[in-house]
């Protein structure tokens, strides 16, 4: 037999977990009223003749805006189908909404009672599991209907304590969306900064050289890899480089399906055409394209001929202004006007060759560089900052949903 779990003295054992005594253990049917008699299943074609002001909402989201309402007041939504409830633990289960809307007939309604608020529940089931009470429609696709809904179990202290807490979360949730909208209003503005700084609209104090405008290929020597064949792709080894593992560098996350070669292969492969070198660029080449890693360290890697591109860098063009100008209007125009497209966009040698470039002196393209680097960094600051609010906010409404930290009254 396992060993019993410790219950501290003024808690008890539920079905949701230990909690305090003196909290409700009830069901949903019976702690909240489900509204579901007021939704309306309206097609696309449908809505298009009654557009207006009120939200249509679906299981997720607002999918739509409508002329006419028929729900008023606070509710909470939860999906009645979907392939979302698998993904509770990244991805909101609930939705608070409030004034005039509408709801379509995949999603449920529910309002509070005076014994456990509308908010209590939008939380309560906010990052929660329903997979015990959900059944399959499908591949992928599970539904909770009203019945399963109304036996899903939910705690709940007095309505006092509920409004403390809620209040609590609510504090914490405006810190994150001010956060975001700071992080928001800080890339528009680095977005226009570096869209001035590296066209020459807008030139930094002590410069004022006239700029060239060169072809790629006249500045650098542009190549990609030796061909490695699938058949040599490892599990492990020396990690071996495709779009999606640039592109995830270039936004600094973690790989999600990462391949590689045998350290034999890439050490002939090194000695007998070279490998990229710090400072050097590799650039995306097929599907989403141009979008570039400047290479930071001394790691063993190599890369997909032809999914990659390589720009071999010199002491002609810096090359942060370089991967910064991949992003200016003025590239990503010609990246797109001159890709092979078939099924999927393409971005050559040649065409990366005959990209035309924009560039001042070394001394310029560097301290733009780094007026640019520098305004990006504090929005990177910021970016951790939010995503050490959001996991301190999961842990902290865990703990206060279930009673085990307590609020003063």
């Amino acid at each position: 037999m396992g060993e019993s779990i410790h219950i501290p003295k003024g808690y008890k054992r539920t079905k949701i977990g230990v909690i305090p005594e003196d909290w409700t253990t009830n069901t949903v049917g019976k702690a909240l009223v489900i509204e579901n008699n007021k939704r309306k299943p309206i097609s696309e074609l449908e809505r298009r003749e009654i557009q207006g002001v009120y939200p249509y909402y679906g299981p997720t989201k607002i999918q739509d805006y409508l002329n006419e309402y028929h729900y008023d007041g606070e509710y909470a939504l939860i999906a009645e189908d979907g392939d979302h409830f698998l993904k509770y633990r990244d991805h909101s289960m609930t939705q608070l909404v409030s004034g005039k809307f509408n709801v379509n007939n995949h999603a449920h309604a529910l309002k509070g009672t005076d014994e456990c608020l509308t908010k209590w529940f939008f939380w309560f089931y906010n990052r929660r599991s329903v997979y015990s009470h959900i059944t399959r429609q499908g591949a992928g696709r599970y539904k909770l209907n009203k019945s399963a809904l109304e036996q899903l179990h939910i705690v709940y202290p007095e309505i006092p304590e509920q409004t403390k807490i809620i209040e609590t979360l609510d504090t914490w949730d405006k810190a994150i969306s001010t956060t975001q909208s700071i992080i928001d209003e800080l890339n528009l503005r680095n977005k226009g900064l570096a869209q001035q700084l590296l066209t020459g609209k807008k030139r930094l104090k002590g410069f004022d050289q006239d700029w060239s405008e060169v072809h790629l290929g006249d500045l650098i020597e542009i190549c990609s890899s030796k061909r490695v064949l699938q058949k040599d792709w490892k599990t492990e080894g020396i990690p071996f480089l495709r779009t999606r593992e640039v592109i995830s560098l270039s936004n600094e996350e973690e790989f999600r399906t990462p391949i590689y070669i045998s350290e034999d292969l890439y050490k002939k492969l090194k000695q007998k055409y070279g490998v990229p070198k710090r400072g050097d660029i590799l650039t995306t080449g097929v599907g989403t394209i141009g979008e570039t890693y400047i290479i930071t360290s001394d790691d063993k890697f190599y890369f997909k001929d032809g999914n990659v591109l390589w720009f071999k860098m010199n002491n002609r063009i810096d090359s942060t202004f370089l991967h910064h100008q991949f992003q200016t209007t003025f590239i990503r125009k010609q990246l797109f006007d001159n890709a092979s497209i078939t099924t999927v966009a393409t971005f050559t040698i040649n065409g990366a060759r005959r990209t035309k470039i924009k560039i001042p002196q070394l001394e310029e393209q560097q301290k733009i560089a780094e007026v640019i680097s520098v305004a990006e960094k504090e929005t990177r600051l910021l970016k951790n900052k939010l995503i050490a609010l959001k996991e301190q906010k999961k842990g902290l409404m865990q703990k206060l949903l279930t009673g085990e930290i307590r609020v003063k009254l």
